[in-house]
């Protein structure tokens, strides 16, 4: 079965972006409507021959571009995109060749390249409009290019339907500004939480680069309160308006905590400030009692903690 959108990408520059973008688009549009090569050709088939006809039977290609992308080098220091055999040149110019819209999907990084940078194949790829997809704002910039491709292509939006005993997943209505470091920095001192630092993780919610988060630690008497601590604590967050949940873990009597804004590409925004500020002053209500304490009576073996 033909499918309408055919994402090309390097292996070597932007495979999780592509994975990533692949599992929005297949959310949105059903599975059988985007193709990306992960998925193998038919077993037997002539793998060039297989993704000519791919790429000839979409409506749309969709050239997902990072840092590497035009720089990827072989062996011998010679860019891959010059080679008649590469698969991402032959994709992009088949594309190109049948008069097939191409729509170069510029990742963090990277900057839609000049004619003269590129041979004379995918020189056509100079002149297609251009979108991007950033870190701090993946989430809204893949939305954007889903309601995009679903005018330009008519495409039914599978994600808008509601099965029977399902809820539709809320909709961001708050676009929030992702602060720089220097930014939070100055916000941190500015707010009194001193005890906030500034941390940049992997994170599985970050197609590119790493989840810039505040991070912080809280210590308890035992590993008993520091569980129920985050028990009170989920519920004092519940109550807040917005909600904002953080990541964090339990190791022994310590919790460690971490704040970003996932639909700003994980990165930190007011948000997160104001969050921080209210869960210190959880912590600090329930030390003081102000907030249910644990009664754990006495354990198994006798012991109390």
């Amino acid at each position: 079965m033909a499918r309408e959108i055919f994402i090309s990408y390097r292996r070597s520059d932007a495979q999780h972006a592509a994975f990533a973008l692949h599992a929005h688009l297949a959310r949105a549009f059903g599975e059988t409507q985007v193709f990306l090569d992960r998925e193998r050709l038919q077993a037997g088939r002539d793998w060039s021959k297989g993704l000519a006809e791919a790429v000839g039977a979409a409506r749309i290609v969709l050239a997902v571009m990072g840092p590497r992308w035009i720089n990827a080098a072989d062996d011998w220091g010679r860019r891959r995109i010059d080679d008649p055999k590469d698969w991402v040149r032959i994709e992009l110019a088949t594309a190109l060749q049948r008069g097939i819209p191409v729509i170069p999907l510029m990742l963090d990084g990277f900057q839609a390249p000049p004619p003269e940078a590129l041979n004379d194949a995918l020189s056509g790829l100079a002149f297609q409009q251009s979108h991007p997809l950033q870190n701090a704002s993946w989430m809204s910039d893949v939305q954007h290019l889903i309601d995009l491709l679903a005018v330009r292509l008519a495409l039914p939006r599978r994600d808008r339907e509601s099965a029977p005993g399902t809820l539709s997943k809320p909709r961001k209505t708050i676009r929030r500004t992702a602060l720089s470091d220097e930014a939070v920095l100055a916000r941190l001192n500015d707010e009194g939480l001193a005890h906030w630092g500034l941390a940049h993780h992997t994170h599985p919610w970050v197609v590119v680069g790493t989840a810039q988060e505040l991070a912080r630690g809280y210590e308890f008497e035992g590993f008993y309160e520091a569980v129920d601590f985050m028990a009170v604590a989920a519920r004092q967050v519940e109550a807040w308006k917005p909600p904002h949940h953080p990541r964090w873990q339990n190791q022994w009597k310590s919790v460690q905590v971490w704040f970003s804004t996932w639909d700003e590409g994980c990165r930190i925004t007011d948000l997160d400030i104001q969050a921080a500020a209210a869960l210190d002053r959880v912590y600090q209500d329930y030390l003081r009692g102000r907030l249910p304490r644990p009664d754990f009576g006495t354990l198994a073996d006798g012991r109390t903690d």
